[in-house]
Parts: structure tokens; C-alpha cells; sequence
């Protein structure tokens, strides 16, 4: 049987082990106590556990269920607004305008937060790489940042 202290050890190579540590017990705590070991598969009652926002229960729908929910980490937010596709600071804003959007490829938007998640570790940062990226013509940030530079 496991404790809090060995999710701790566990948990220790990520930032705020000890606090991840107690919300992951508590979560499964709950999903044992109140789901008989199931994971919810609707958003509202996972929304219920703790730990669990619009970003981590859509992420698990997505992943566990195959649902059309994308979880909106930093990555998805800065990128995003960046390019344009969103103009917003609200997070939960941001979730809506996504969940509203028609006509996206299954697979691509099944994948979509692990797409942009790898694109904005890689190219699209805090400090974004613009002379690689292939999505600089379209993208307001870049625009921005080199309107006297016509060199980029």
C-alpha cells in the first residue's frame, strides 16, 4: 500500500510535488469512494473531484474516452492568441470559443493540445524561434515583432 510520502518520492522531479502528491490521493480517494474505481466519463462530475478543472477533465475525457475535448494549458493559450485564432486572457473563454469551432479533422483535434503542447515547447515558447516557424505569415505575434524587419 502506497502513501502520500511515496507519491511524494515519486513526484519529486516535477515542481510542487507535495501538493500534487495530496490532490492525486485525495482524486483517487474519491474515485474509489464515490465512482466504485470508475473514472467519471462526463465533465461535470469530474469537474467535482479535486485537482480537476476544465483543462485536466478534458484532457482525461480525451484521452480515456476518446472525447472531443481539448484541454487549454499555457501552451494552447499563448499559441493561440498568438496566431490569432483567439483574442482572450480567460482561459475558460478560450475553452468555449475552441469547443465551438466546426469542421476540424477527428484525429487533429483529438490530438490538438499534444500537437500545440510539442509546438510551443519547441518553436513557440516564451521566447518564440520565428525564423523556423511556418506559421510566422499568419501569426499576429510576429507580425508585431518584426513590422520593421522584412528580412525575417
Amino acid at each position: 500500500k502506497y502513501s502520500i510520502k511515496d507519491l511524494e518520492n515519486i513526484l519529486k522531479p516535477l515542481g510542487f510535488y507535495r501538493m500534487k502528491a495530496r490532490v492525486f490521493w485525495l482524486f483517487n480517494k474519491q474515485i474509489i469512494d464515490r465512482y466504485n474505481c470508475q473514472v467519471p466519463s462526463q465533465l461535470e462530475e469530474l469537474l467535482k473531484l479535486p485537482g480537476v478543472g476544465l483543462k485536466v477533465g478534458s484532457i482525461i475525457l480525451n484521452e480515456l474516452y476518446g472525447s472531443k475535448l481539448i484541454g487549454v494549458d499555457i501552451h494552447v493559450f499563448r499559441i493561440l492568441n498568438r496566431v490569432g485564432v483567439v483574442k482572450s486572457r480567460s482561459v475558460s473563454k478560450i475553452w468555449n470559443l475552441i469547443h465551438k469551432t466546426e469542421g476540424v479533422k477527428e484525429g487533429v483535434f483529438l490530438n490538438l493540445n499534444r500537437y500545440v503542447v510539442a509546438f510551443g515547447q519547441t518553436i513557440c515558447g516564451r521566447k518564440p524561434i520565428c525564423r523556423i516557424c511556418g506559421f510566422k505569415e499568419e501569426c499576429d505575434f510576429y507580425k508585431k515583432e518584426n513590422k520593421n524587419d522584412k528580412n525575417q
